[in-house]
């Protein structure tokens, strides 16, 4: 074999052998954000038996950045990802949406926002909730 088609033969069969991992693309969540203030929002797939703010899996903390974003005032967020296929495999949970205020989130404790449950706005979302919304949350 030619040594120099060796290297190409190797990377082609890893690329060949190692599918993708990630779930494609199949929809969009658009958030707007139509209200003066800066909002963070999370997200999460659970049982509707389990809506209060105690059963998010993490706390909402400035530092924690990993399942919620900010949203600044008068914008328009686009979150592209695999939401249809996930609400066919999690069914018949649904999509939990929460909004908070930024200074709630960096002013006061988790502790407090959970006992006050100091939520700005909470969407209960199912597949047909969105497509009946066209896809697009409009905050407040």
């Amino acid at each position: 074999m030619n040594k120099s088609l060796f290297p190409l033969l190797l990377v082609s069969l890893f690329l060949l052998a190692c599918p993708d991992r990630e779930d494609p693309d199949d929809s969009a969540i658009v958030i707007k954000n139509n209200s003066p203030i800066d909002i963070i929002y999370t997200l999460d797939f659970q049982n509707p038996t389990d809506t209060l703010v105690s059963n998010l899996p993490f706390p909402l903390i400035p530092n924690n950045n990993t399942n919620h974003l900010l949203i600044t005032s008068n914008s328009v967020l686009d979150i592209p990802g695999a939401w249809i296929y996930w609400f066919e495999e999690k069914s018949p949970q649904i999509l939990m949406l929460y909004f908070f205020n930024k200074d709630t989130i960096e002013q006061v404790s988790w502790e407090r926002i959970e006992a006050e449950n100091l939520i700005e706005k909470r969407y209960d979302l199912t597949l047909e909730i969105l497509d009946s919304l066209n896809w697009t949350i409009t905050y407040p």
